[in-house]
C-alpha cells in the first residue's frame, strides 16, 4: 500500500536552527513528505527541498517577487499534481501567507504551523496592513491551525483564526540514543551554566550574564557559563562579559552533536527569554525541552509560552520578566542546592518523554493529515 503525499512548505530551506522542520520531515511514518518552497538556503541539516525553484541571488529573488503577484501560477501546481499530493503543511503563518494561492488552484487540505513571531512580531511590523489581510484569506483557507503552545493559539486567535480550525500542537524532540545517566555524588569541576540560542534581542544572555555577575564570589570561582550560538549582539555581550574573572565563554555557531554534548555535561540552562519591543515573545522554547530531557533544570521568565515548556517549581524556576534579582536567586538556589536541581532535573526528563516525545507527536500529527483528507 502505497503512502498518501504531505507537501510540506517552508519558503526558505532550510535555516541550520529549525531542526523541528528536519524533525517534521524525517520522521512521518505514514506519510511521504514532499519538499518545497521558494529558495534552497542551507543544507547543514541534510535537506534538500524537492522543489525550490528559485536562486538564493538578486535574480532568484527578484523573479520570485514577479512570480508572487500571479500567485507562482505554473510553477508548483504540475509538480503537485504529478506527486499526488494530498495535502499542504506549511511552517509559520508568514510562509503560509506565500503558498495560500496555490493550495486554493489545488483546492488542497491547508494545515499552518505558527511557531512564534509569525504571531508576534509580524502583526506588529505590519505597518501596510498586507500581512493581516493574507493572514484572514489563510485562516479562511486552511483545515486546521497548529499553533506551538497555548500561547500562540491566543495570539492567533486574537488575530482572527476562527477557534474551531485551532489545536495546539506541541513540537516533539527525538529521543536520545541512549539515556543519560545521572551522576553519582558530587560534580567533578566547576559547575556549567549554559546558554543555546541566538544572541539577539529578547533571547536575554545579557541578563543571563549580568545575573551571574551578582553571584557571590565563591559560587562564581566555581562555576563557568558556556554560551552557544552567534548573532548581532555578541560584541556588546563580549564586552558586558569582559572581567569576570574569565569565567563566560562564548563558543559561537556550533554543530548539534556540540550542543547535544555540552547539554548532557550541563548543571543549570538559562535562557531568560523576554518580550521584545518590536513585539516578539518565545512562542515555546524548544531548547529548553532539549535541556530537560538532558536532566538539566531550567531557568527563565515567566514570558510567552515558556510556563509551557518549564514547569516551575518541578522541571525549573521561572522568575518575572526582568527580574535580574529573582533570576541571581534562582541561579544561587540551584548551585547550593544540588539535591533540588536533580529533583528538577529527573522531573524535566520524565516530562519530556511523556509529553514532548517527537514520535507520538508525529503520531498526533499524521491522525491530523488523516482527518483532513477523510481517511
Amino acid at each position: 500500500m502505497s503512502h498518501p503525499t504531505a507537501a510540506i512548505w517552508r519558503s526558505q530551506w532550510l535555516p541550520a536552527s529549525e531542526t523541528f522542520v528536519r524533525d517534521h520531515v524525517t520522521h512521518l511514518d505514514r506519510w511521504r513528505p514532499l519538499t518545497l518552497g521558494l529558495t534552497a538556503v542551507d543544507d547543514r541539516l541534510g535537506i534538500v527541498p524537492d522543489r525550490a525553484p528559485f536562486p538564493a541571488n538578486r535574480l532568484g529573488r527578484k523573479l520570485g517577487r514577479l512570480s508572487r503577484r500571479t500567485g507562482y501560477a505554473g510553477v508548483y501546481d504540475t509538480f503537485l499534481r504529478s506527486h499526488d499530493a494530498s495535502l499542504l503543511h506549511a511552517h509559520f503563518g508568514t510562509d503560509a501567507t506565500e503558498c495560500r494561492r496555490i493550495v486554493r488552484r489545488l483546492e488542497l487540505p491547508f494545515i499552518v504551523t505558527f511557531h512564534g513571531y509569525d504571531a508576534t512580531a509580524a502583526p506588529r511590523r505590519d505597518t501596510d496592513g498586507r500581512y493581516r489581510r493574507e493572514l484572514a484569506e489563510v485562516f479562511a483557507q486552511a483545515s486546521v491551525l497548529l499553533p506551538v503552545s497555548n500561547f500562540i493559539a491566543g495570539r492567533i486567535k486574537a488575530l482572527g483564526a476562527p477557534a474551531d480550525k485551532v489545536r495546539v500542537h506541541y513540537l516533539g524532540i527525538p529521543a536520545l540514543p541512549t539515556a543519560p545517566t545521572p551522576p553519582e555524588g558530587p560534580r567533578q569541576g566547576p559547575a556549567r551554566i549554559v546558554f543555546v540560542g541566538r544572541l539577539e534581542e529578547g533571547k536575554g544572555v545579557d541578563h543571563l550574564i549580568q545575573a551571574f555577575a551578582r553571584l557571590p564570589r565563591e559560587l562564581r570561582d566555581e562555576a563557568q557559563v558556556d554560551i552557544l550560538g552567534d548573532g548581532s549582539l555578541r560584541p556588546s555581550l563580549e564586552r558586558l562579559a569582559h572581567g569576570i574573572e574569565g569565567r563566560v565563554r562564548f563558543h559561537g555557531r556550533v554543530s548539534p552533536a556540540e550542543v547535544a554534548a555540552t547539554l548532557a555535561d550541563s548543571t543549570l540552562f538559562v535562557g531568560p527569554s523576554q518580550p521584545t519591543a518590536a513585539g516578539w515573545d518565545e512562542g515555546l522554547g524548544l531548547v529548553f525541552l532539549e535541556a530537560a530531557q538532558n536532566g538539566v533544570p531550567v531557568l527563565s521568565y515567566a514570558t510567552g509560552g515558556v510556563p509551557e515548556a518549564v514547569q516551575d517549581g518541578v522541571t525549573g524556576l521561572l522568575a518575572p520578566v526582568g527580574d535580574m534579582d529573582a533570576l541571581t536567586a534562582h541561579m544561587e538556589l540551584l548551585l547550593r542546592d544540588t539535591q533540588m536541581a536533580r529533583r528538577m532535573g529527573e522531573a524535566g526528563r520524565a516530562r519530556i518523554a511523556r509529553d514532548f516525545d517527537l514520535s507520538r507527536q508525529t503520531q498526533r500529527l499524521e491522525r491530523i493529515y488523516d482527518e483532513c483528507v477523510g481517511a
